[in-house]
């Protein structure tokens, strides 16, 4: 990678003195503010950072998503075919997901087929998509490999409202909010060949599985030197990576705010874990041990993975209590935590950190989230996507701009299809008809105050010197 000082693409970069800084950067077509910005994974990449205060450009042929071992080539490259095991779990139903959004070269996040819906409809991340106001790609074609060189596809584009991004997910593409998740639906179910997941309905405490399952696409490495090898670029076959990590808490939100740190602002919707160095009893990168005093005595070994930029949207599986797996947590970001003169802080550089290396690229020592489907916001959205099947324009209610969808397609297509048979015909009215006034708005009202247009300009005022890797378009 090279580094720049500033380009174009950057509207307004403003900084602040003493302990906050502010940042205003143009993303792609939309004013975007995080803290860092990928662009997508092909093409020009965008980092602004608030320790170097940098632009970053990277080649456009490689994408950095990974799995990452955590015991060097001792541990393995967590390499999963479609008939390899992983874990007990059938994969072969998680997909590797190439996103369109106008980019020579597609970029890459991971997502899962599930049961609910009947095989139509695949969980990813948000911040693949959009926010949580907008879709801001064309689609996202996802790819499962049945058997060795078989391939499954399935299609979903916006233009047919068959992206579905969850509104409690920041509009301001602040991905600490939580909340990090989106659906895909197809046309058709999805072949019988392709395993299909169930989600977990929050039976029991997420904290008390010894371990949980994560898999995902792209570029590897390992814990000593974080991600290094890249993944191949479409049209090129993906790779697969299965590995272990265990859940240590919830967000990191109610730890970290005795130190003044507020970023992250839904603790409750994330699942928070480490990623330790696998030498048993060794304290030095066991994230949680240091700075909370939450040792982990080494983790699992070299089966302890963590998760990279493709690996975005890929899923978390635990074990039920009747047998099976369920889907559990949706990869979302990953950040490291430092102390230094001003305390404790998340940052890229500097000051004592569990952290192997000194910035965020999935090395020991660092912190992973998911997104915890339990959460009630999160299998409210979801259910409410897969279940009203007469939300025609998929902005998550049913009202007259459905009914007038209706009027268009009546016995002209299949545009207003409430039950699947293929047109729009008067069952659809009243299928319309007996689900109209229902809103996920209705059931959290925080949703009608987000889903407002997104201004021409947005700041974004957070606190110290803070740094973190947003897995879009990857994790």
């Amino acid at each position: 990678m090279g580094e720049i000082q500033f380009i174009k693409t950057c509207a307004t970069i403003q900084f602040v003195v003493q302990l906050q800084f502010e940042v205003v950067m143009h993303y792609s077509h939309k004013c975007r503010i995080t803290l860092v910005v990928f662009a997508r994974s092909s093409g020009m990449k965008l980092i602004c950072s608030a320790v170097g205060f940098l632009l970053v450009a990277a080649s456009s042929d490689v994408v950095y998503a990974l799995v990452t071992s955590s015991g060097g080539l001792a541990g393995g490259d967590h390499i999963v075919g479609p008939l390899d095991d992983a874990f007990t779990v059938d994969h072969r139903g998680v997909g590797r997901a190439l996103i369109d959004d106008g980019s020579p070269t597609p970029g890459i996040c991971t997502a899962s087929l599930l049961e609910a819906g009947g095989g139509r409809f695949a969980l990813t991340a948000t911040h693949c998509v959009g926010d949580g106001d907008s879709v801001d790609v064309s689609g996202v074609t996802v790819e499962w490999e049945t058997d060795p060189g078989v391939i499954v596809t399935a299609t979903a584009t916006a233009a047919a409202d068959q992206i579905h991004v969850n509104p409690f997910y920041s509009t301001t593409g602040d991905i600490f909010a939580g909340q990090d998740v989106a659906l895909l639906e197809f046309d058709t179910p999805v072949s019988p060949s392709v395993p299909r997941y169930k989600l977990f309905d929050g039976s029991f405490d997420e904290l008390l599985v010894p371990s949980v399952i994560k898999v995902g696409y792209g570029a590897s490495g390992f814990g000593l030197t974080g991600s290094t090898i890249p993944a191949a670029s479409p049209p090129a076959a993906g790779v697969k990576r299965a590995g272990l990590n265990r859940w240590e808490h919830k967000g990191l939100g109610d730890l970290l705010v005795p130190f003044g740190i507020t970023a992250i602002t839904d603790n409750d919707s994330q699942l928070t874990y480490d990623f330790d160095n696998g030498a048993s009893g060794d304290p030095a990168n066991d994230a949680f041990g240091t700075f909370f005093a939450m040792p982990d005595s080494g983790g699992l070994g070299p089966d302890e993975v963590m998760v990279g930029l493709g690996d975005s949207g890929g899923p978390s599986f635990i074990p039920l209590v009747g047998g099976g797996f369920a889907i559990a947590g949706v990869n979302s970001y990953i950040t490291r935590l430092s102390s230094g003169v001003m305390g404790l802080e998340l940052e890229a550089v500097g000051g004592a950190s569990s952290d192997v290396t000194a910035s965020v690229d999935a090395s020991w020592g660092e912190f992973g989230v998911d997104a915890r489907i339990a959460n009630p916001k999160i299998s409210a959205f979801i259910d409410f996507v897969i279940s009203v099947t007469t939300d025609f324009d998929g902005d998550l209610d049913v009202d007259g701009a459905d009914l007038a969808i209706w009027e268009t397609s009546y016995g002209v297509d299949d545009g207003a299809d409430a039950d699947g048979d293929g047109d729009s015909d008067g069952a659809d009215f009243l299928a319309w008809q007996r689900d109209a006034g229902l809103s996920l708005a209705g059931m959290f009202p925080i949703v009608a105050a987000q889903a407002v247009p997104e201004p021409a300009t947005l700041l974004l005022v957070l606190p110290a010197v803070f740094f973190f890797t947003s897995r879009r378009k990857g994790p």
